[in-house]
């Protein structure tokens, strides 16, 4: 999965512009009418899980509305100013073309909106270039876990003219719901309640034997999802197409193989970090299913081991996914050994059989 993460200031090269009407736009070659951009990722308790990084940001996407003095409002104003600008990083640098201004006019407004990434597969735009809307982007999620990606969307609107070292500054949130995994062995163990159900991850842990080695081969999220929709890019909202029975399927190729190898009783993360699912934000009724084996070496076995494949379904059960939010879910494997105890039966003990022997 591809993630965007966006940290620190990325700054944008731009020129200017002075601006008569609505419908008008007349170029000034003031060089302090420069429009540029500043880009960073919000970061809250919702998304402090995020690693952050720069490095896979290569480009996004802008619409920008000029309003006149009137403040910008839905359905009343189309991108006349930019429409699905590419800005891309050239060597180090933010480019873009062609390149736009400031308005002269002080009480003058642009509104910006953006999103990340820029018409990569399964993002497109939705609005048209004269339409009097928001700007909207259709998103689909892939099928294959590490081709999603992170869409993230951010506006700043009703914008006069800046001065030459300030910039459009743009905080960007995640509009999708993340989805990770963990995995931890449970040994013997049973709840505190007293009625001697399955363990739910409360007691700790013991150890697993030296001989035995626990394998995640596939976590599956099975439900009714919708895996396509339309991110307003005016407030992140977004419409969902109808639900269909979906299956978002890890295996061993989105396993941290240290970890799926070799479950232990200590939470540890199973996905790799381009592994986790991003889904749209949506209430739905869900449940995890896992395969793994339990392989136990044996030398007086044929093959020199045994090999237990399990597979566990959870309930069904009602979650939330809301935008922004990254969600671990624990996956715990329960195991019992096998045990033995010896007792030693009685004799039965037969009395008063009549045994005949014949006089000498």
């Amino acid at each position: 999965m591809k993630t965007l993460n966006y940290l620190g200031l990325i700054t944008l090269t731009a020129l200017t512009l002075s601006s008569c009407s609505n419908d008008e736009i007349v170029p000034n070659t003031n060089p302090q009418n420069a429009i540029e951009f500043g880009t960073y990722l919000g970061r809250d308790a919702q998304t402090r899980g995020t690693t952050l990084t720069t490095s896979n940001l290569t480009k996004f996407g802008v619409f920008a509305y000029y309003t006149g003095t009137a403040a910008y409002t839905t359905a009343s104003f189309t991108p006349n100013f930019m429409y699905d600008q590419l800005v891309e990083n050239s060597s180090g640098e933010w480019k873009y073309a062609p390149v736009k201004y400031w308005p002269n006019n002080a009480n003058d407004k642009v509104s910006f909106f953006a999103y990340a990434p820029h018409q990569e597969t399964n993002v497109a735009v939705a609005t048209s270039p004269g339409q009097a809307d928001d700007p909207k982007i259709n998103y689909t999620v892939d099928p294959a876990t590490e081709n999603q990606i992170d869409l993230l969307w951010a506006k700043e609107v009703d914008r006069v003219k800046q001065p030459v070292d300030n910039k459009v500054q743009f905080t960007f949130q995640h509009a999708l719901s993340r989805i990770a995994f963990s995995v931890e062995s449970i040994i013997d163990k049973v709840n505190e309640d007293g009625t001697n159900t399955p363990d739910d991850g409360t007691n700790g842990t013991s150890y697993v034997d030296g001989a035995t080695t626990v394998k995640v081969r596939q976590v599956r999220l099975i439900g009714d999802f919708a895996n396509a929709g339309t991110l307003n890019l005016n407030g992140g909202e977004w419409v969902n197409a109808s639900k269909s029975a979906t299956t978002y399927t890890l295996n061993s190729g989105n396993f941290v193989a240290a970890v799926a190898d070799a479950v232990g009783t200590s939470k540890a993360q199973l996905n790799n970090e381009d592994s986790y699912l991003m889904i749209l934000p949506q209430t739905t009724t869900c449940k995890i299913e896992v395969t793994y084996d339990v392989i136990t070496t044996d030398a007086a076995l044929s093959g020199g081991n045994s090999t237990i494949t399990n597979v566990i379904t959870s309930d069904a059960f009602d979650f939330e996914f809301v935008k922004g939010n990254a969600y671990n879910f624990c996956l715990h494997l329960g195991l019992t050994s096998v045990k033995f105890d010896a007792t030693v039966s009685n004799w039965n003990e037969i009395d008063g059989i009549a045994v005949n022997v014949p006089l000498n």
